[in-house]
């Protein structure tokens, strides 16, 4: 359903990695203080760029939607920041700083 899907939004959810994979716009809605507490401590989003990510209210959910949709430009960027979250966010083999090369590099000692 993802290649059916145009944007996703969402409080929280784990969907939101494969919709990033998947170069889906997401867009996390703040519904309350706690969802920004969880959508840090476990996604680790709020610092200075990922907080771009995230909607603090309807009005700014609002006007990600339209840019997200309508302005190629915006869209482009919004995925380029979505793709580092998720390099950042997912340790894989080909990733110079990946958790796999840090162990292989302990078990072959070099």
């Amino acid at each position: 359903y993802y290649n059916q899907s145009d944007i996703l939004i969402t409080a929280y959810s784990g969907a939101h990695l494969t919709a990033m994979i998947e170069k889906i716009p997401v867009i996390f809605f703040a519904i309350n203080s706690q969802t920004i507490v969880d959508l840090k401590s476990i996604y680790g989003l709020g610092d200075n760029d990922t907080k771009k990510l995230i909607a603090l209210n309807k009005s700014i959910l609002k006007k990600k939607i339209t840019k997200v949709l309508f302005d190629s430009d915006y869209e482009s960027s919004y995925l380029n920041l979505q793709n580092k979250y998720i390099n950042k966010s997912i340790s894989t083999k080909d990733n110079a700083e990946s958790v796999a090369r840090k162990i292989n590099k302990i078990i072959n000692l070099n």
